[in-house]
């Protein structure tokens, strides 16, 4: 089997997460052969991977079309959440006009930010 078509496998196993000792029984070798033949692609394997896996994501948050895409990057890279600040204090004597003026206040001030 040509180096270069070993290499690409190693790497595609390394990136599933198969173990280093499951793929060298594949390529019948010891697990020293194998990290003395293809050290690098031990180590990059995951790396480049994930990299991959977050250019995709990239495009895909950024392209408007999926905003599950968009909704997960900026939870997981910009800090956001679902939780809201938003409080209104009322008591049982608060009338229910007052009430859903504070509402829709609420409503239209957040539609602007």
């Amino acid at each position: 089997m040509q180096v270069s078509i070993m290499r690409d496998q190693i790497k595609a196993l390394m990136a599933c997460g198969i173990s280093t000792e499951k793929i060298a029984m594949i390529f019948d070798m010891s697990t020293s052969e194998l990290y003395d033949r293809f050290g690098k692609e031990i180590a990059t394997a995951e790396d480049e991977a994930n990299a991959s896996v977050a250019h995709s994501l990239y495009k895909m948050a950024t392209s408007g079309k999926h905003p599950q895409a968009s909704i997960f990057w900026l939870k997981s890279r910009a800090g956001w959440d679902d939780k809201s600040d938003i409080q209104i204090n009322i008591d049982h004597n608060t009338p229910r006009e007052e009430i859903i003026k504070r509402i829709k206040e609420l409503e239209s001030s957040s539609r602007v930010h």
